[in-house]
C-alpha cells in the first residue's frame, strides 16, 4: 500500500536530478565556448610571434642597406614585443653569444629565442653574426 503524497516526493526528486543534469550542459557549454575563444586568442598570440622574427630581420636588413656607406647603431631584437589585447607581452631573450668554427676561420654569433612565455611550443630561433 502506498502512503499519501509519495508521488509528490518522487516529482520533486526527479526534477531535482533534471535541474542538475540542466545546469551541468549549461556548465559544459561555457567551458567549451571559453575553451574555443582561447584557442583563437592563443592562435592570435602565436602568429603574432611568428611574425617578429620576420619582421627583425626585414628591418635590420633595410637598415644595413640605408647604413651600408657609413656605421650605423647595432640593431637588437631584444627590444621587440607583442602586443595583444592591450597587453604587451616579452619574447624575446638573449641566448647568449657564442663562435662557429668554420673551416680555419671562428665566426661569432649572438643567438636569439623567440617563444611565447606560457607555451612548450612555438620557439623560433633567430643566429646573427656579430660584426
Amino acid at each position: 500500500m502506498r502512503r499519501r503524497g509519495s508521488f509528490l516526493v518522487e516529482a520533486i526528486v526527479s526534477m531535482l536530478i533534471f535541474t542538475v543534469g540542466l545546469l551541468a550542459l549549461a556548465l559544459s557549454l561555457t567551458f567549451g565556448a571559453r575553451i574555443i575563444i582561447d584557442a583563437g586568442q592563443n592562435t592570435i598570440k602565436e602568429q603574432k610571434l611568428a611574425n617578429l622574427p620576420e619582421e627583425y630581420l626585414m628591418d635590420r636588413n633595410m637598415r644595413i642597406d640605408v647604413t651600408s656607406s657609413h656605421s650605423g647603431t647595432p640593431i637588437s631584437p631584444i627590444n621587440q614585443k607583442i602586443e595583444h589585447n592591450g597587453e604587451q607581452i616579452d619574447v624575446v631573450t638573449n641566448i647568449g653569444d657564442s663562435s662557429l668554427l668554420i673551416g680555419n676561420s671562428s665566426l661569432l654569433i649572438t643567438k636569439f629565442r623567440y617563444k611565447l612565455p606560457i607555451k612548450r611550443t612555438s620557439t623560433f630561433y633567430v643566429i646573427e653574426r656579430k660584426p
